[in-house]
């Protein structure tokens, strides 16, 4: 098996990091909703989104690696989507929530857009497939949350 290099290994981390708050989000959504069909759907989102974290870290376990240089500043930088996840996750405004969690998808799609670039250049098709049906996932995600939301309360 071909060796992760380190900008692949630093994508995916970052990954699985914006997966842990993508969780956060939608499981607050799962809690503030009642209605059935809505619930399932943002539940779905979870169920998606651990899935994938248990196939990235499945990908890069046992992968021989040289010790990733990180510096102070890349320890405290978050991307984007983490930061709207964590705004859905720490709000109790349900149009807050749906908004933070469809911002959240929408810049999640880029960061695995990119990570998929990345993991292209190496020989790992099961990794490139599953990465290429979540950039498709979130783009339908940023568009129907709305819509899960919008059943789920009257504003």
């Amino acid at each position: 098996m071909e060796k992760l290099n380190e900008d692949a290994i630093r994508s995916l981390k970052q990954l699985c990091e914006i997966n842990e708050v993508r969780v956060k989000g939608y499981q607050k959504a799962v809690d503030m909703i009642k209605n059935t069909n809505s619930k399932k759907y943002f539940q779905v989102r979870i169920n998606e989104t651990n899935n994938l974290t248990d196939c990235i870290n499945r990908s890069i376990e046992g992968v021989s690696f040289e010790k990733i240089k990180q510096n102070k500043i890349e320890r405290t930088q978050i991307h984007q989507s983490q930061f709207y996840f964590t705004m859905a996750a720490a709000s109790t405004n349900p149009r807050t929530v749906a908004l933070s969690c469809q911002l959240g998808d929408k810049f999640a799609e880029k960061a695995y857009a990119s990570a998929l670039n990345i993991i292209q250049l190496l020989s790992f098709p099961e990794l490139l497939k599953v990465l290429g049906k979540q950039v498709s996932s979130l783009r339908k995600s940023f568009e129907t949350t709305q819509e899960a939301f919008d059943l789920a309360f009257v504003y």
